[in-house]
């Protein structure tokens, strides 16, 4: 179904914004000012030939016209609003912060890793998914232990788990360790 405030509140914005009366806005279209008037205040029903005419003079695509606006709010995450999740309640000593901004309505998640100085994710058992992984480290030297074999990380390396791998990592070192992890939101 349409959203019809959405399509009323674009075509009433592009007219203040571009400084129009509604009679200039119909000549711009060539539909009616009761048309417009209507449209603007949410009271029409457009059709299709109204919306292409509406898009076009937009300088936007039908597809544009009739997609959900973005609440700005949703697209910024402030360090205050961070909630710091643990990999277990037993293991205070590595945990990670969500990144994204709703994370549930993007396509994917980043996470800030923290792994404390003679620590493991998950008290050492390994854990897969069902995406790919990408991890960059940021600080200290981490040990990935991917499935049979061990890939040390420096700051600024990257590394790629495939889906499905088992992994975990683990900080062998007196430094702790910070990395970003990047997931598509299948299945976090």
């Amino acid at each position: 179904m349409m959203n019809l405030t959405n399509i009323s509140n674009k075509v009433l914005t592009y007219r203040q914004l571009n400084q129009l009366t509604i009679a200039q806005m119909s000549e711009k279209t060539g539909l009616s000012t009761a048309l417009i008037s209507q449209i603007e205040r949410n009271l029409a029903n457009p059709t299709l030939s109204v919306l292409e005419t509406l898009a076009k003079t937009l300088g936007m695509s039908l597809s544009e016209l009739l997609a959900e606006d973005v609440d700005e709010e949703s697209l910024v995450l402030r360090v205050s609003e961070r909630e710091k999740n643990y990999y277990t309640e037993l293991d205070k000593k590595s945990f990670f912060h969500i990144l994204t901004p709703e994370p549930m309505k993007s396509n994917i998640r980043l996470a800030l890793v923290h792994v404390e100085p003679f620590s493991e994710t998950l008290n050492g058992d390994f854990f897969s998914h069902k995406m790919d992984e990408i991890v960059f480290i940021l600080s200290g030297t981490i040990t990935t232990i991917y499935e049979y074999s061990q890939i040390e990380l420096y700051p600024g390396d990257t590394l790629r788990i495939p889906a499905n791998k088992k992994h975990r990592y683990t900080n062998q070192s007196a430094e702790p360790v910070e990395m970003v992890t990047i997931k598509s939101n299948r299945n976090f």
